[in-house]
């Protein structure tokens, strides 16, 4: 069986092996020199799922220790939000590491359990109850907290001293124990496809669980292709 007919491009995985050097992951951006971020409006999730896919990426969902660093993840929001206008998408609403989930006896702290800074969230539209909601999301440009459970876009925040999990340099990416590339080439056939990855030390992408399967619909959507996986009958016609 295979999920595919005349299919152009593939996805490559392999283990995971670990790369020195102070670097971000590819499509993280660098900024002060000691933080990388990840701005994600593909595949909204909730403040949970979220945390829990940047944890993947051994971050945590965005920790705005400054005033000023919160003014740079909004000037570079706005930059994001234009462009999912121009792809008819519109993300407005981001989630941050902030959160009131009860274990911090009432106060909002961040995602990694630190304290906030009285600064960041001055002048913004964070009001403590229940009612309104223990997470706190980006909506045009202002902290608000609202119920963890819906659905966002969100930003993830690790540190540069952090060792690479996967070659960014080579446009691998991680989730959990594997990376993953995205290979946009056209004329390869399945088995031409599998003979690159084993080449790079990897196989053709399988799926294990619906999480994996959303996570590498976000790495490869940007391409508007379809892709070979690692699944085909014997049977089937090279």
């Amino acid at each position: 069986m295979c999920f595919c007919n005349c299919l152009r491009v593939f996805i490559s995985i392999s283990l995971i092996i670990g790369i020195s050097g102070l670097r971000c992951p590819l499509y993280w951006q660098l900024q002060n020199g000691d933080s990388c971020y990840r701005f994600r409006f593909r595949n909204l999730l909730s403040w949970g799922n979220a945390e829990a896919w940047c944890q993947s990426q051994n971050a945590h969902l965005v920790k705005l220790e400054t005033a000023t660093e919160r003014d740079w993840v909004v000037g570079n929001l706005q930059k994001v939000q234009q462009n999912t206008i121009r792809n008819n998408t519109s993300i407005t609403s981001f989630w941050t590491g902030l959160n009131n989930n009860g274990t911090s006896g009432g106060n909002f702290v961040w995602a990694d359990g630190s304290a906030v800074d009285p600064t960041v969230v001055r002048g913004q539209s964070i009001i403590i109850t229940t009612q309104r909601g223990r997470c706190v999301k980006f909506v045009n440009n202002k902290l608000t907290n609202v119920k963890c459970a819906e659905s966002n876009g969100y930003i993830c925040e690790r540190h540069i001293g952090i060792p690479l999990t996967c070659e960014a340099d080579r446009k691998w990416q991680s989730f959990n124990n594997f990376c993953y590339r995205v290979y946009g080439q056209n004329g390869a056939t399945w088995d031409g496809a599998q003979q690159q990855c084993d080449q790079q030390g990897g196989n053709l992408f399988t799926v294990e669980s619906s999480t994996e399967e959303t996570v590498i619909h976000d790495f490869s959507v940007n391409l508007q292709k379809d892709f070979w996986i690692g699944v085909k009958s014997y049977a089937q016609v090279k």
